[in-house]
């Protein structure tokens, strides 16, 4: 259960981690990627039908799309509904757009990912927690140190970006990337929730470091949990399954409050208040943000209704 916490954070930070942390793959591990996107090519794609939201008055339409931040190769999702309600858009929402150039991450992560307490991650978890870091890093070719200068926030999130490519998911694959990559292509506007520096918080300024260094050791003493997890999650975004993200996210709430008001309460109440404030304008929106985001007792559709805004889900 309490796998599920990390393997959703990161999955909502991968980009970010894989963009920002060390590289943690050598040349064997590279062409090992390169084959397997070789060997992606010839698969037949299976159809996903995610789920989609609307919220509409008489001169806006605001279309709501849980994204998979990451994903699996032959996974055709961007049609149907969703690429219909994407071509009818003015303007796309997502998110973040990820900087492209490294040197910008580089002063970022200085302020927010590093941590200047001059003791090393390693050091501040238990025993057991800090031999399976170890044992973990050295599968993935890095040393031991690699997280070391690292707050526990970000290393959770960095290591199970870092583990993700090995469980078959690919950040180039994410549908964040794709729909970026699409309106860029189409000239859409893209429009973004959030900052860089907003997100890196999430995970190490707006928990306490006793609270980062609890779920990092719960994460590494069960990270056996990680490829089920990631695949129940994959499975229910793919059918558009709401129960099962509802219910994960319950036991993200009951197993850490501090976390689960971190990454989804509060940002659902100011993202509601965007969308809130955009239904003043007229025009067509097409907003993709994480799945988990948009199902659950704290999703962006339910303080949509505390202000008396109706959503819909497109069938």
């Amino acid at each position: 259960m309490k796998m599920r916490i990390q393997t959703l954070a990161g999955t909502a930070l991968a980009a970010l981690s894989l963009a920002a942390a060390p590289a943690l793959a050598d040349d064997h591990a590279v062409a090992a990627a390169n084959a397997d996107a070789a060997a992606a090519d010839a698969l037949v794609a299976v159809d996903a039908d995610p789920a989609l939201w609307v919220v509409e008055d008489e001169d806006t339409t605001i279309y709501l799309f849980g994204t998979f931040h990451a994903m699996k190769p032959g996974v055709d999702w961007f049609n149907d509904e969703v690429r219909t309600s994407y071509d009818a858009a003015d303007e796309v929402v997502v998110e973040l757009v990820p900087p492209t150039d490294p040197a910008e991450m580089q002063p970022i992560i200085m302020q927010y990912a590093v941590d200047r307490s001059g003791t090393p991650l390693s050091a501040k978890l238990s025993a057991q927690a800090r031999t399976e870091l170890h044992a973990t890093l050295a599968e993935m070719g890095a040393p031991a140190q690699a997280f070391d200068m690292f707050k526990p926030g970000f290393a959770s999130a960095a290591l199970t970006a870092g583990l993700m490519p090995k469980m078959g998911f690919e950040e180039g694959l994410g549908v964040d990337k794709a729909i970026i990559t699409a309106a860029n292509a189409d000239g859409k506007p893209i429009t973004e929730l959030e900052t860089m520096e907003e997100q890196l918080a999430l995970f190490t300024v707006k928990i306490d470091e006793a609270e980062q260094i609890r779920l990092l050791e719960e994460m590494l003493l069960e990270l056996d949990e990680m490829d089920d997890t990631l695949e129940t999650m994959l499975a229910a975004w793919k059918s558009g399954d709401e129960a099962v993200f509802a219910e994960l996210f319950a036991e993200m709430n009951d197993s850490s409050a501090a976390f689960y008001e971190a990454l989804l309460t509060e940002r659902n109440a100011d993202w509601a208040e965007w969308i809130d404030a955009r239904m003043d304008a007229p025009g067509t929106v097409f907003v993709a943000v994480g799945a988990g985001h948009l199902m659950g007792a704290d999703s962006v559709q339910r303080f949509l209704t505390d202000k008396g805004i109706a959503s819909r889900r497109v069938n």
